[in-house]
């Protein structure tokens, strides 16, 4: 005789599903909102024992925003010392970028030209075209993007410590110096990944920097400044 198989699977392990697949489905709605907050909270994590320095001295919230100045001073300082090579190099290869391209195109192999439309230079330039506007929206959305993650920053540092005593209230008594432990271990981690991520990033910018201006290459300090940038942003970077 036939023998039926049912297969039966318990409403838990149904809704188990369920809620995996909506946490997929906010993972690529929310992505770049959690990336803000987590590159936000990283810098936070690394700023920390700076602002726990200058706060023997003042209060939490005045030491927060002397770090943020100083840090907005950095970078603004560099842009201001460096505003008038940077753009003078980015105006020199947006006037020469047709022929950059040309010359560019000659030395591709014949299969990767013909990969990507053959001998048709126009349509390639079209391409071209279509992702430098696409890089423009980008930064001036990554502009944005920083701003906020800059003030998310401000507020991590300033009520981090009571967020996280927040959060250890929930878990229960006989694991929070564990918890506590794991929370100083990963804050030391992130510290020292971060401090090397910004030295290796410093070293590559100088590396490029002088080793493009001794080849005499055109727009060293551009090409300087975006090895930095992306060796910085590990999921871009080299």
């Amino acid at each position: 005789p036939d023998r039926r198989v049912a297969v039966v699977v318990p409403w838990r392990t149904i809704l188990k599903l369920v809620a995996a697949a909506v946490v997929i489905w906010l993972w690529f709605k929310l992505v770049e909102v959690i990336l803000v907050v987590l590159v936000a909270l990283l810098l936070a994590v690394t700023l920390n024992p700076v602002v726990t320095w200058f706060e023997r001295r003042m209060p939490r919230w005045a030491a927060t925003l002397l770090v943020g100045l100083m840090l907005v001073a950095v970078i603004g300082g560099f842009l201001w010392m460096t505003w008038a090579s940077l753009s003078s190099q980015a105006a020199y290869v947006t006037n020469h970028f047709d022929q950059i391209q040309r010359d560019m195109w000659k030395k591709v192999p014949g299969w990767v030209q013909n990969a990507l439309g053959g001998g048709n230079l126009e349509e390639i330039e079209k391409r071209v075209g279509n992702a430098a506007l696409s890089f423009a929206r980008s930064a001036a959305s990554a502009v944005i993007v920083s701003v906020l993650g800059f003030i998310l920053m401000l507020y991590f540092l300033i009520e981090g410590q009571a967020t996280r005593d927040w959060l250890i209230a929930f878990v229960p008594a006989g694991y929070r110096p564990k918890v506590n432990q794991t929370l100083v271990e990963c804050e030391r981690v992130i510290f020292a990944y971060v401090a090397g991520n910004v030295i290796t990033s410093i070293f590559a910018t100088v590396v490029v920097g002088v080793s493009m201006s001794l080849l005499k290459v055109p727009a060293a300090l551009l090409l300087a400044v975006i090895a930095g940038v992306c060796d910085f942003v590990p999921v871009i970077g080299f």
